[in-house]
């Protein structure tokens, strides 16, 4: 049973991982038989001038089958680029999504209220699932009420961070572990997340894998 890591920059494949691996639109990356990726506009990165090009880049590349997740993508209200362009690609991406029925993974800094409002307004029938999640108990059960997973990654190294005291209390069916740009291995993050929530790392694994299944 193989250690899934949803989200990683990092582009490697052991023999024992199975890695969604992250590019953005525009740096010619090259789509490799055999592997899984993930292809979004991130919020700190666009221009007006190509976003268009680029969305519609992503949507021609997610139509791939090595292509099993839309994004990153998301709001970010510590960025520079203004919200409402944020909001409108965001948006597009969620279409680009549901056109080709994959998974979105979001990047979301305090905008958890409008990720929320979005998803009510657009009603998606494909998984979100928000990455890095690093914020407290509340948001998390907020945002498992809307049917939004949370993938945790490097927070979960530290036993007092957000990240850790969220995993040790939210439901199986829920979440997801990455390495996103950090230089931990999945199976570091896995050994972390099986101590907070005190179980055996096999088990850990077959709860990611059934996760993994219900998404993907």
């Amino acid at each position: 049973m193989k250690f899934i890591n949803i989200h990683t920059h990092v582009a490697f494949s052991g023999k024992n991982e199975l890695n969604v691996n992250n590019i953005f639109p525009g740096e010619n990356a090259e789509i490799e038989p055999d592997q899984q990726y993930s292809i979004g506009l991130h919020p700190w990165y666009i221009d007006i001038e190509t976003k268009n090009d680029l969305l519609e880049e992503i949507h021609q590349s997610a139509k791939k089958s090595e292509v099993i997740a839309i994004g990153e993508t998301g709001l970010d209200k510590r960025c520079e680029t203004s919200f409402e362009l944020q909001t409108e690609v965001f948006e597009k991406h969620i279409q680009i999504s549901e056109s080709v029925k994959k998974p979105l993974i979001i990047h979301c800094v305090k905008a958890f209220n409008e990720l929320i409002q979005l998803k009510k307004n657009h009603k998606p029938k494909f998984p979100w699932i928000v990455h890095g999640f690093n914020a407290k108990l509340e948001v998390a059960e907020m945002l498992i009420r809307q049917n939004i997973f949370l993938s945790f990654g490097k927070a979960l190294m530290y036993p007092l961070s957000n990240a850790a005291q969220v995993l040790a209390r939210i439901p199986n069916d829920w979440f997801f572990f990455e390495t996103d740009d950090s230089e931990y291995k999945i199976m570091e993050i896995y050994k972390a997340a099986s101590e907070i929530r005190k179980m055996e790392i096999d088990n850990m694994k077959s709860i990611i894998l059934q996760n993994f299944k219900n998404c993907f």
